[in-house]
């Protein structure tokens, strides 16, 4: 049913699509059909964006601080050339234990402010390496874990939240080309810097680990920014983008998400899936 404004009855008059109960007819729906794709297309980018500049700076901390760390030698610090390897291990022990609580975390918390916090715990490692101390080194390797484990758990959230079964390869494409291309600048920023020199003076270690810093809070913000597709709208908004594409999940509580984690952990598919996991043979399939 088109309606037509009562003080313009000219041919050229705007129409409203409207139908018999006042709710966007169909174009109105299609447009909002298309926003909504967009939208999780933006979220898509976001994502791939933070996760370049948070995790970005994590890999390329991770694979330097062995050299970095074991040319120091201070009053307040003397390295080796094992202890990078250490602090590593210490991170992915954490990590296996922060993917534990994963889970709860996000059904108390919600899964963008998640996200956020693991990316704040992601800077919090890359902080310490600035003056290196033995206990805040081991410390910020923890706090690494933990915010592994939550900003991992959450991103499969998001993934398909914003996709569907048209969308969910090309927007896992995107997002991995976004997050693999850290590398390749991470690794040319440190070549460059460590180009030629045998121990890296402390400017220069200084210099580095401030641009990583600055890169992982570039990835809060980015973070910061996604928008929940599955987030309802406010009150007396019925034209609002969102109330289009809501989508109607069950919100578990921290008991609930342990259950179903431990459910998934121990079903059949998963235990056939866990020898590729232990030997890594899933990452040559990601």
């Amino acid at each position: 049913m088109a309606t037509m404004d009562s003080e313009d009855h000219a041919p050229n008059s705007k129409l409203l699509l409207t139908d018999d109960a006042g709710l966007p007819g169909p174009k109105t729906t299609v447009k909002l059909g298309f926003l909504v794709k967009r939208k999780q297309l933006v979220n898509i980018l976001l994502l791939g964006v933070g996760f370049m500049f948070s995790m970005g700076s994590y890999n390329t901390c991770a694979m330097a601080s062995t050299v970095i760390l074991s040319g120091i030698h201070d009053e307040y610090f003397s390295g080796t050339d094992t202890i990078g390897y250490t602090i590593l291990c210490v991170v992915y022990g954490s990590t296996a234990v922060s993917f534990l609580m994963a889970p709860s975390v996000s059904a108390i918390l919600g899964p963008k402010i998640t996200m956020v916090t693991g990316a704040m715990f992601l800077l919090c490692y890359v902080t310490t390496f600035l003056r290196p101390l033995t206990e805040t080194l081991y410390l910020g390797a923890v706090a690494q874990g933990i915010g592994q484990g939550l900003i991992w758990t959450v991103y499969g959230f998001m993934l398909s939240t914003n996709s569907s079964e048209k969308t969910i390869g090309r927007n896992t494409g995107i997002f991995w080309c976004l997050l693999q291309s850290s590398l390749v600048s991470g690794n040319l920023f440190y070549f460059f810097m460590l180009r030629g020199v045998d121990v890296l003076p402390e400017g220069s270690r200084i210099f580095i680990f401030v641009v990583l810093i600055v890169s992982a809070a570039l990835g809060i913000v980015v973070l910061s920014l996604l928008r929940h597709p599955w987030t309802k709208p406010k009150k007396g908004n019925s034209h609002d983008l969102m109330a289009q594409s809501t989508i109607k999940s069950d919100h578990q509580g921290p008991l609930e998400a342990i259950t179903a984690m431990m459910r998934l952990l121990f079903s059949r598919k998963m235990m056939l899936l866990l020898p590729t996991y232990i030997y890594g043979l899933t990452c040559r399939f990601t």
